[in-house]
């Protein structure tokens, strides 16, 4: 939405940064490429995750924006008592619940064994929870199997591809969150 409350259906915008108007109230900022595709988007509500007046900053642009520990709070307070507002600058402080370390990414492990026939172990090892798309591409690039396309908790997960019904040949399997992948080159040999 935009700060004119002529065509934003009513609501009066509580800041101006640099001619942009946020909302206290809800509001969503949405970020498009040269081509108007979507690159990143945020929406948000009046309710305050980490308490009164939090200003909240992203930690890792390629985490999940719905993932809270990737948010961190400001310690500075700004206006009427705000911590934090756009502007301000970061002071570093982590004034969130979360103490521990913001997770890395997931990663895929190497088929085993490999070659194999018919079935191979593959672990993901996941440090977020969040939905995983796990793949199969022969040579010429064709998905010939999903295993999964489902949310996936935190941990070390072992998960085994029976290849019985393709013919012998190699195969690339993907573990992707719709913002990273990593691949794994896998052999049949029957």
């Amino acid at each position: 939405r935009n700060g004119d409350s002529a065509l934003n259906g009513g609501l009066n915008a509580n800041y101006d940064y640099d001619g942009i108007l946020l909302s206290n109230s809800e509001d969503e900022i949405i970020l498009l490429d040269g081509s108007g595709a979507i690159v990143d988007e945020v929406h948000y509500t009046n309710a305050w995750p980490f308490g009164s007046g939090v200003s909240m900053e992203i930690h890792d642009l390629d985490i999940d924006n719905n993932i809270n520990t990737n948010w961190y709070g400001s310690s500075l307070t700004y206006g009427d008592g705000d911590h934090g507002s756009p502007g301000t600058p970061y002071d570093g402080s982590m004034g969130t619940a979360y103490s521990g370390t913001l997770p890395e990414h997931f990663s895929l492990s190497p088929p085993y064994p490999n070659p194999f026939n018919p079935e191979t172990t593959l672990q993901i090892h996941n440090n977020i929870g969040g939905v995983l798309s796990l793949q199969v591409f022969d040579a010429n690039g064709r998905r010939i199997q999903t295993i999964t396309d489902s949310w996936i908790h935190p941990g070390i997960h072992e998960v085994q591809w029976n290849a019985q019904h393709q013919p012998s040949g190699i195969y690339f399997i993907k573990l992707s969150n719709g913002h990273r992948s990593q691949v794994q080159k896998a052999v049949l040999i029957k």
